[in-house]
């Protein structure tokens, strides 16, 4: 169960880009972790990781998936678990469609195909061909999958104020502050930089993104 709330939990996606958009990339690779080149500290190339860094890892990952009730069968008891719940959240109130969803969770496709069943069967969502190509699918929230999601965006702000209220001022920002660090890290850390020919299509959308 840890390895699918730690797949679930978390919102990231490999970024790619053409040669002409090379330096730009690296620069928004380098703000994300804070001045430092992904996989890199200060320019020198990464060393082997000790034991008490990966137990300390793996502490820190199983008190997360603990206290945010990853691990329960029902996620603030909304009667499914948490990779139904974020599915929901992520589809949006103007949808989108199961490739992007697949990629933005960077899940398996059988799996996130099991879970908008489940979440198609209860009535929350509604699956329909695309409007341009029928190969792809198009997931959107119905009127009932509305109103959930708006409840588990209250109930999830309820849950993030439970984790701040028996602390003191100085240590919720000093919680807020390191869970800001963690979130940039584990980006920069995923982050892809890739020569592409120019003419390709992945550069040709990087270039015209980025001087849009």
């Amino acid at each position: 169960m840890s390895d699918t709330a730690e797949q679930v939990a978390g919102d990231t996606a490999a970024k790619r880009v053409g040669g002409a958009a090379l330096g730009a990339a690296g620069g928004e690779a380098q703000a994300a972790a804070g001045g430092e080149s992904p996989g890199s500290a200060g320019g020198a190339a990464p060393g082997p990781l000790d034991d008490a860094t990966i137990r300390q890892v793996r502490s820190f990952n199983r008190s997360v998936t603990q206290r945010i009730g990853a691990l329960n069968d029902e996620y603030l008891a909304r009667g499914r678990p948490l990779g139904a719940s974020r599915v929901l959240w992520e589809i949006g109130a103007d949808g989108t469609d199961l490739r992007t969803l697949r990629a933005r969770l960077d899940l398996d496709s059988g799996y996130l195909s099991r879970l908008v069943q489940t979440l198609e069967r209860d009535g929350l969502v509604a699956v329909q061909p695309g409007a341009d190509d029928k190969r792809v699918r198009t997931v959107r929230l119905t009127d009932a999958g509305r109103t959930e999601r708006d409840l588990l965006d209250r109930q999830s702000d309820e849950l993030a104020g439970s984790l701040l209220v028996s602390l003191s001022p100085r240590q919720r920002e000093r919680l807020v502050e390191a869970m800001g660090v963690v979130e940039r890290l584990l980006t920069a850390g995923l982050v892809s930089v890739d020569v592409e020919d120019p003419a390709s299509p992945t550069a040709r959308f990087c270039i015209e993104s980025y001087f849009a």
